[in-house]
């Protein structure tokens, strides 16, 4: 028996293609979160559709409860492998103190497996924190996962990763990307959102003043908001359902328009959409954004994508 820990939406579709290219059929699933929507439990119930197990673990209780409610859920279990996509999380770190496995394998979690200033190539844990953890049986750290990890699944074919023994998976199968082009028209311009306090510097709505001038003038536009911005930016833009991942709702707009041109801004969903022959994946430059997605942009032009500006 096999165990995949998933956090995010992404995680469990990643999943699923190890789980598809690996012929793996049994295996169980646990899935933690700290929020509770319908884009979580979708995401989670397709990937558990066919476990032999499943835990919906929502993140609620305080440190250190939640280290009993871990152990009381693993320590009386063995996996032969474990398959894992948040290298540095606590959750994750304490299934792995309290099971027994024999091989622990990683996969990607989007383009922080990437980006060298990111949370899984620096612990942000403190020396205080590791040893509070470890009191409390933690015995996992970040450099651990990685250590320890035998082989690491990654939808980024060209780029270092995190762990060294990398096997390339591609995030979409022949067949969701296959179509006949032929019965298509058009094209359509999609913009994917960010948490605007964070990707700017300092003038957000100057920038957000601009970027909707810009996305005003083309047609057959939609605006796909970050899933934590509460802002009403861009409320000209028709809005998509956000019940799906924008890797998802892509593929969607795939069924009805030739080219899809996917806009964003050093967003990590750019990146997964690159070499999609019909997808054209533009990402800002722009003299405000923050250093970290400055270079996530330049990142995904030197990998293919194209620029856009509106300085």
């Amino acid at each position: 028996m096999d165990l995949f820990i998933c956090s995010t939406a992404l995680q469990t579709k990643i999943a699923q293609r190890i789980i598809e290219e690996c012929k793996i059929t049994d295996y169980e699933l646990f899935y933690f979160t700290h929020v509770e929507n319908n884009k979580e439990k979708y995401y989670f119930e397709k990937l558990a559709e066919k476990s032999k197990g499943s835990t919906f673990y929502i993140c609620r209780t305080r440190f250190p409860s939640y280290f009993s409610n871990i152990k009381r859920l693993f320590e009386k279990k063995f996996y032969d492998d474990i398959y894992l996509g948040s290298v540095d999380n606590v959750y994750a770190h304490l299934v792995l103190s309290y099971c027994r496995f024999s091989n622990l394998m990683t996969f990607d979690d989007g383009a922080s497996n990437i980006s060298k200033s990111s949370m899984y190539y620096v612990s942000r844990r403190s020396i205080f924190a590791e040893y509070i953890y470890f009191l409390f049986g933690c015995r996992y750290s970040l450099e651990k996962v990685k250590r320890k990890s035998l082989e690491h699944f990654s939808i980024y074919p060209s780029a270092e990763n995190i762990i060294e023994n990398v096997k390339h998976i591609s995030l979409f199968d022949d067949c969701v990307l296959s179509r006949d082009r032929y019965l298509l028209q058009g094209e359509c311009h999609v913009f994917l959102g960010c948490l605007w306090s964070v990707v700017s510097k300092e003038r957000v709505s100057s920038l957000v003043s601009d970027l909707e001038m810009y996305f005003e003038k083309l047609d057959n536009c939609f605006y796909i908001p970050h899933p934590k911005d509460n802002t009403t930016y861009f409320d000209s833009l028709e809005r998509l359902p956000g019940d799906l991942i924008a890797e998802d709702l892509i593929i969607e707009l795939s069924k009805k328009f030739k080219t899809v041109n996917v806009y964003g801004i050093g967003s990590a969903a750019l990146f997964n959409l690159l070499g999609i022959q019909w997808v054209n994946v533009f990402t800002l430059i722009h003299s405000d954004l923050a250093e970290i997605f400055a270079q996530l942009s330049y990142s995904l032009i030197g990998n293919g994508a194209k620029s856009f500006h509106v300085e």
